[in-house]
């Protein structure tokens, strides 16, 4: 009876000592790619979800190693043309239609959360990797415990293609399991070094 318990307590460690390399291995392999690349850009859908609504956006967000980041208002349409960037510690807004830009004074943590950025630059706060079929295609699911946490921040999820690393989808959750934020990126490219 002893050794039978024996020989499962080691079997279960072996097991959980190959899933978190695993998992170490993933978040490497992320970690790599993300600080070998020049930056990433690409097209996101983000909606917003709250009790009786649902809020639309399409953006495109640019992110150079320099530190700048770029949102620019695709729809809904009347506030196209906006564009947010982020430069170190800095916010510009720009808007097009109106030809005016604003500079906001320094700001010291401004949150980074729905910026795929944020995610790169939190890699600790993993908490774990599953492996998903979506429409036929293979996803690592990453379950990470947001910086900023509160009620309607309470757990993200992302999903990232296990073949190229690249971001299908990240989901933020409220306290009570309910998706709060959902974004689906499209025409994502990571930017390559020169």
């Amino acid at each position: 009876m002893k050794k039978s318990l024996a020989i499962i307590i080691l079997v279960g460690i072996l097991l959980i000592s190959c899933t978190s390399d695993k998992e170490a291995k993933i978040i490497a392999n992320l970690d790599k790619v993300f600080n070998e690349s020049a930056g990433y850009e690409g097209i996101f859908e983000m909606k917003v979800l709250s009790e009786n609504q649902e809020t639309r956006y399409l953006m495109r967000e640019k992110f150079f190693q320099d530190n700048k980041i770029s949102l620019e208002i695709l729809e809904p349409s009347d506030s196209q043309g906006i564009t947010i960037e982020y430069k170190d510690n800095k916010i510009f807004l720009n808007h097009a239609s109106i030809n005016q830009s604003i500079s906001l004074k320094t700001v010291k943590d401004f949150d980074k959360g729905i910026l795929l950025v944020n995610f790169f630059e939190n890699l600790d706060l993993v908490k774990s990797i599953k492996e998903e079929e979506i429409d036929g295609k293979d996803y690592y699911l990453i379950e990470y415990r947001p910086r900023e946490l509160n009620k309607y921040n309470h757990k993200g999820l992302i999903y990232f293609s296990k073949k190229r690393l690249e971001p299908f989808m990240m989901e933020v959750l409220d306290k009570n399991g309910n998706i709060r934020l959902m974004i689906k990126y499209e025409d994502f490219k990571y930017i390559k070094s020169s």
